[in-house]
């Protein structure tokens, strides 16, 4: 074996050992590992003029409610459950809705659960937009889960 040979080896070998850190790194930093008290409180819809909210509260309990434009509101109240992972949330009995009725009978939704860097916490709707929930990062009475 000449020398070229075994650096060539060396440098796909090197090469293959990077990728598998890269790819290590990236699968425990997607992990949130987050507390589910992390995750109580207030969230808006970020799209504009948005009336959309869910609340979640300490005993798993859950409330969404959408203002409609022409001024009335949906409310729907269900559960809530992080996955072990600590990468997505459960609903049960959630209800998505519009300006005109619900869109869909009660049932689960999974949604995947972001944390940024500055501690903002996100329920993603939809990747596309990107269009999520947001936590309010005020302090605010969520009032109670009934």
């Amino acid at each position: 074996m000449d020398r070229r040979s075994v650096n060539m080896r060396f440098n796909i070998r090197s090469e293959h050992l990077q990728w598998n850190i890269i790819w290590i790194f990236i699968t425990i930093t997607s992990c949130n590992n987050l507390e589910p008290e992390t995750l109580v409180g207030a969230y808006c819809l970020n799209e504009a003029c948005s009336s959309d909210s869910i609340y979640l509260y300490e005993d798993y309990s859950c409330k969404h409610v959408f203002h409609r434009s022409i001024g009335s509101s949906y409310t729907s109240k269900g559960k809530w459950m992080l996955t072990k992972n600590g990468s997505h949330l459960k609903f049960y009995d959630f209800i998505f809705y519009n300006q005109f009725d619900p869109a869909l009978p009660p049932g689960r939704w999974n949604t995947r659960v972001k944390v940024l860097r500055n501690k903002e916490v996100r329920l993603i709707y939809s990747r596309e937009g990107p269009v999520y929930y947001v936590k309010s990062s005020q302090k605010q009475s969520l009032g109670p889960a009934e």
